[in-house]
C-alpha cells in the first residue's frame, strides 16, 4: 500500500564515549604454544590433550610453535616424544635454546595412522625464564610444557542383506552384489550398509549407481553425511526387470576422497506376452500391438458385424499366468474366450475374437484386458448421426426426438427466444427435408432458418430461433418438427410481482478503519425469475477529502450481482454469496445502495430503496510500524500509522541508552500535518502518514558507531487534536 511522507525538523545529539580495551590472548605462563594442522592454528596450553583425524596410510602435518612472551628471556632444554608411533618428529625441536621475547622455536610432528584404533603420544620439552641480564639472581629450575596428542582413523566397510533371506554378506571394493533370479515385472531389493569402523569420523560424499536402468537407489539419505565412528548408514537397491536377461550396474561410494566400486548383478525370468491381431478377411495382413496401445479395427457400416481375431503367444521362458480376458464399450464383445485363470507354456498360444457391432456412427472406443495388459480399443462406425440441443437462460441443453424443449419464462407481452441446434457428429452426410410449428399457434414463431432441404456434411451444424412471445397468463406449448424427429415446445407467462423488501446482512453502524468486513443482500421472498443488480458505494466524508481506498474487495465503487430465480441471497463474481469492502483510513459514512432489473431489462428497484450506513469514526492515530534507518553520521526514525480525523498534532520518542537516562524528544508537526492532510497530493491516502525523525550526531565516526552500539530501544506516541496513540516500541537489542 503506498503511503505519505512528510519530514519533520532535525535534533542533534552530542555524545561522549570512553574507549575499550582488547581481551589478552591465552597463554600459559610467558610461554605461548600455537599448534597448526593443515592451516588451520589454535592455542594450547600446557597439559592440555589434541585431537587429530587422518586417514590411513596418509600423513597428516602438525607444526608447533613456542613462544617466549615474558620480560626477560626464555630457556628451552630437553623435548621428547612417547607413545605411539604414528606420531613421529619431522623436524626435531631446536633445544637447548634461548630466546628473547617475541622470538619462538618451530619443529614440526607427523601423524600416520597404522590402523583405526586411537592413537595416542605425548610431546614434552622442558623450559624455564631466565632472570634479567647483570642481575645476580640464580637461573630457576625447568619446568614442563606437555600436550598430549590423540590421533583417530575412520575405517569404512559395505555389506548388503537381500530381502528374501536377509543374511548381511561383507562386500569389498571391487566385490558384488548378486540378486537372486526374479520374476519379470516384479521387484526384489537388497539393503546396503556402510559401516565405520574406526575411530575417527567418515565423511561419505557421494553415493551413485551406474547401469542399466532396472536398479534404482532407494532411501539414500542426504549427502555429504558424517559418519560417526562405530556407526553405519543404509540404504536399498531396487531391482525390477521390465525385459528378460540378465543386467548389471556399478555402485559408486566416495568416502574421505576415496572410491570404492561394487558391482550390481540379476537375471529375470518370466513370460513375454505377444499379441498379434488377425482380420477377418484374408486380404488384410495380421498386425503386432503393445499394452497400452490403440488396436483399430475395420471401419463398419451402421447395422453390419466386423470380427477380428487376437492371438496371444508367450515368447519368454518361464510360464505365465492369464487370469482373466475382459472387454468394455458400446457395440464391442468377445467371442469364443478361453475359459481364465489358464497357464500359457513358453511357445504356446491362446486365440479368441471380438466383434464391433456399431448402434451409432462416428468413432467408437473400447478397453480390452488380457491378463495385467490393457489395450486401448477403436473402430470408425459408417453413417449419419444427428444431435439435437436447444441454448436458453441455463445454457446449453441436450434433448432427444420426443423430448422436451423449454422455453424461458417470460412476463405477457415480452418476448424471450431459444436457439436450436442440430449438428451432424456422424461421417456421412444427412438429409433434412423440412422444419416447421405443427400446432398452429401464434405464441411460438421460427427464425433465421437454414434453406431446405438442409444437407448436413460430417462435423457441420445449423441453428435457427425459436421465439416465445406469450399473450396471457400461464403455459403454452406447440410442437417442433425437425424431418421425421418432433420435439415438444412449452413456456409459461406471469405478471411480474412487486420486488419484495430486502436486508443487508453484515456489519453496520460504526467499523473499524483499514478492515475489510464482508456484506450480502438478501430478499424477504424469493422471486420468479432472474433478478442483476448494482451495488454502488458513496462516502460522506466528516474530514476534508474522499479517502480513495473505500472500494469494494473486486476493485471500484460498483460491483455486480445476481439473485437466482425463485430464490433470495444476492451472488456474486466466483460464486459467493457476501462481498467484501475496505473501510479506509479515514473518517466518514460509506452508503451502500442496491439496485435491481430483470434479465430482460426491467427495472424494479424500489422508488425508496434500502441503504446500508456504515460510519468510520473519528479516533486517536493507530501506529503499525516504527523502524530505524542510518547514514554515515546520520539516523533516522520512520513511524507509519493513519488518523481516521486526518490530522496530526504532536511526535514523542523515548530513546533509551545502555548507562545512560532516557532522553525525550517532543516534536510538534501540526503545522507540517495541516500542509499535508489539505493538500491535493494526501487525497489518494485517506489518513495514512509516514513520519521521519531524523538526528544529525556530533562527532568522531567512533562516537557514532558507539552510539549505536549503546541504543537499546525507541518509543514513539503519535497525538492528534483527540488525544494520544497507543505506544509503539523498536527495541534494538
Amino acid at each position: 500500500m503506498i503511503r505519505s511522507r512528510f519530514i519533520l525538523p532535525a535534533a542533534c545529539l552530542l555524545l561522549a564515549f570512553a574507549g575499550s580495551r582488547p581481551a589478552s590472548a591465552q597463554s600459559t605462563g610467558n610461554f605461548l604454544i600455537t599448534v597448526t594442522e593443515g592451516g588451520s592454528s589454535r592455542l594450547a596450553s600446557s597439559g592440555q590433550l589434541l585431537q587429530f583425524r587422518s586417514l590411513i596410510g596418509r600423513p597428516t602435518l602438525i607444526t608447533i610453535d613456542i613462544a617466549y612472551n615474558g620480560p626477560t628471556s626464555g630457556d628451552f632444554g630437553l623435548a621428547n616424544l612417547v607413545g605411539s608411533p604414528d606420531f613421529r618428529f619431522v623436524t626435531a625441536p631446536p633445544v637447548p635454546a634461548s630466546i628473547q621475547p617475541g622470538q619462538r622455536i618451530t619443529f614440526s610432528v607427523e601423524f600416520t595412522p597404522t590402523s583405526a584404533r586411537s592413537s595416542l603420544a605425548q610431546l614434552a620439552v622442558t623450559a624455564r625464564e631466565l632472570p634479567p641480564a647483570g642481575s645476580d639472581l640464580p637461573p630457576g629450575n625447568f619446568g614442563l610444557l606437555f600436550l598430549g596428542l590423540a590421533g583417530t582413523a575412520p575405517d569404512v566397510r559395505f555389506a548388503y542383506a537381500l530381502r528374501t533371506n536377509s543374511n548381511i554378506l561383507p562386500v569389498a571394493s571391487g566385490g558384488a552384489v548378486t540378486f537372486e533370479p526374479t520374476t519379470l515385472n516384479t521387484q526384489a531389493f537388497s539393503s546396503i550398509f556402510v559401516f565405520n569402523q574406526g575411530s575417527a569420523f567418515s565423511n561419505v560424499e557421494s553415493i551413485r549407481l551406474d547401469g542399466d536402468s532396472s536398479f534404482q537407489l532407494l532411501e539414500l539419505p542426504f549427502l555429504p553425511a558424517d559418519l560417526n565412528a562405530n556407526s553405519s548408514l543404509r540404504f536399498q537397491i531396487r531391482y525390477w526387470p521390465r525385459d528378460l536377461g540378465s543386467h548389471s550396474a556399478t555402485l559408486t561410494v566416495t568416502a574421505d576422497g576415496v572410491t570404492s566400486t561394487i558391482g550390481v548383478t540379476g537375471t529375470s525370468q518370466g513370460p513375454t506376452w505377444i499379441y498379434e491381431l488377425i482380420p477377418e478377411s484374408d486380404a488384410q495382413e495380421s498386425s503386432f500391438f503393445e499394452p497400452d496401445t490403440v488396436v483399430t479395427l475395420p471401419d463398419t457400416p451402421l447395422g453390419r458385424r466386423t470380427t477380428a481375431w487376437i492371438r496371444v503367444t508367450n515368447a519368454g521362458n518361464f510360464e505365465g499366468e492369464i487370469a482373466g480376458i475382459g472387454l468394455l464399450g458400446q457395440g464391442f464383445s468377445l467371442l469364443d474366450p478361453p475359459f481364465t485363470p489358464l497357464l500359457v507354456k513358453p511357445n504356446r498360444s491362446l486365440t479368441f475374437a471380438i466383434v464391433f457391432f456399431p448402434q451409432q456412427a462416428g468413432r467408437i472406443t473400447g478397453r480390452l484386458r488380457i491378463g495385467a495388459d490393457f489395450f486401448n480399443l477403436a473402430a470408425t462406425a459408417l453413417g449419419a448421426q444427428l444431435q439435437y440441443s436447444f441454448s436458453a437462460a441455463n445454457g446449453s441443453v441436450p434433448v432427444n426426438p420426443g423430448g422436451l424443449v423449454v422455453l424461458p419464462a417470460t412476463a405477457v407481452g415480452q418476448t424471450t427466444m431459444a436457439l436450436f441446434n442440430i449438428e451432424n457428429t456422424g461421417n456421412q452426410a444427412a438429409t433434412i427435408p423440412s422444419l416447421a410449428l405443427s400446432g398452429g399457434s401464434t405464441i411460438y414463431s421460427l427464425a433465421d432458418l437454414p434453406e431446405l432441404p438442409l444437407i448436413l456434411e460430417p462435423d457441420q451444424k445449423t441453428t435457427f430461433r425459436i421465439i416465445f412471445k406469450p399473450a396471457q397468463p400461464g403455459p403454452a406449448t406447440d410442437i417442433l418438427t425437425v424431418g421425421t424427429a418432433f420435439f415438444n415446445l412449452t413456456g409459461s407467462a406471469a405478471a411480474l410481482p412487486p420486488l419484495p423488501s430486502y436486508r443487508f446482512e453484515g456489519p453496520s453502524g460504526n467499523i473499524e478503519p483499514l478492515q475489510q468486513p464482508a456484506i450480502a443482500l438478501t430478499l424477504d421472498q424469493p422471486y420468479p425469475v432472474l433478478l442483476r443488480g448494482v451495488l454502488t458505494i458513496s462516502t460522506d466524508s466528516s474530514v476534508f477529502g474522499i479517502d480513495p481506498s473505500v472500494q469494494f474487495s473486486t476493485g471500484g465503487r460498483t460491483v455486480s450481482f445476481t439473485i437466482p430465480a425463485n430464490s433470495t441471497r444476492a451472488i456474486f463474481s466466483n460464486n459467493n454469496t457476501s462481498i467484501r469492502i475496505q473501510t479506509g483510513s479515514a473518517a466518514g459514512t460509506i452508503l451502500i445502495a442496491p439496485s435491481f432489473q430483470t434479465d430482460a431489462g426491467i427495472n424494479r428497484t424500489p422508488e425508496s430503496p434500502v441503504i446500508l450506513s456504515l460510519n468510520v469514526p473519528e479516533r486517536t492515530p493507530d501506529l503499525v510500524d516504527i523502524r530505524l534507518e542510518t547514514g554515515s553520521s546520520t539516523l533516522q526514525f520512520v513511524i507509519t500509522g493513519y488518523s481516521t480525523p486526518r490530522n496530526l498534532t504532536t511526535i514523542e520518542l523515548v530513546i533509551q541508552r545502555d548507562r545512560h537516562d532516557d532522553a525525550t524528544f517532543t516534536f510538534d508537526v501540526s503545522a507540517s500535518s495541516a500542509i499535508w492532510f489539505n493538500s491535493g497530493g494526501s487525497q489518494g491516502f485517506g489518513g495514512l502518514f509516514t513520519a521521519t525523525v531524523p538526528f544529525r550526531v556530533i562527532g568522531s565516526a567512533n562516537d557514532f558507531n558507539k552510539l549505536l552500539e549503546e541504543l537499546r530501544s525507541v518509543r514513539a506516541v503519535v497525538s492528534n487534536r483527540l488525544g494520544a496513540s497507543q505506544p509503539i516500541t523498536l527495541n534494538l537489542k
